[in-house]
């Protein structure tokens, strides 16, 4: 799985919220909604249950003390001292609760709808619309008859071969 450096937690947070409001992935488990939403089973887990924070968070605070304990005291690499009064609880849930989910999914919706009420309005713009959607369709069209020949071609060039080695196995390589 490669996930995606330039999306911030929150932007993360939000998209796996997000996949679990729907119906499509509500039997699903937490590997499968990571993978399109490019991130860690584990945030899946933690977000679909919060009871699964706080393990996560201790295993998180271990393997930080072991990296801790495990680099120099002094130096270069030596980390600063950090007061844990001033870090933010990992175990907080900062994402937006299903009321803010349902009201940015409402506001995207009205934003859509606005779009469209713009696109119809302007006559010229309701023709490149109705124009690109005919050119999309078009072009699927396209692309199935495209690979329906290349599926024919291919068992063309199948039986052509497996032909060529009936004749070799009859009149042998010679003739």
């Amino acid at each position: 799985m490669k996930k995606n450096p330039l999306l911030t937690n929150a932007t993360k947070r939000k998209q796996v919220e997000t996949a679990l409001c729907m119906e499509c992935h509500a039997g699903k488990s937490d590997r499968a909604i990571a993978k399109p939403c490019k991130v860690s089973h584990t945030l899946v887990a933690s977000i679909r249950n919060p009871e699964a924070k706080e393990p996560q968070a201790q295993n998180l605070a271990k393997h930080v003390a072991s990296k801790v304990s495990d680099e120099p005291q002094s130096g270069v690499n030596s980390t600063p001292d950090v007061e844990s009064d001033s870090t933010p609880s990992k175990t907080q849930d900062y994402g937006p609760d299903a009321a803010e989910l349902k009201a940015m999914e409402l506001a995207e919706q009205a934003d859509r709808d606005t779009m469209y009420k713009m696109l119809e309005s302007d006559d010229a713009l309701a023709t490149a619309v109705k124009e690109i959607e005919r050119l999309n369709n078009l072009n699927a069209q396209m692309k199935i008859r495209f690979d329906s020949l290349m599926n024919e071609r291919n068992a063309c060039v199948t039986q052509v071969k497996r032909l060529e080695h009936q004749i070799v196995m009859k009149f042998g390589k010679g003739s």
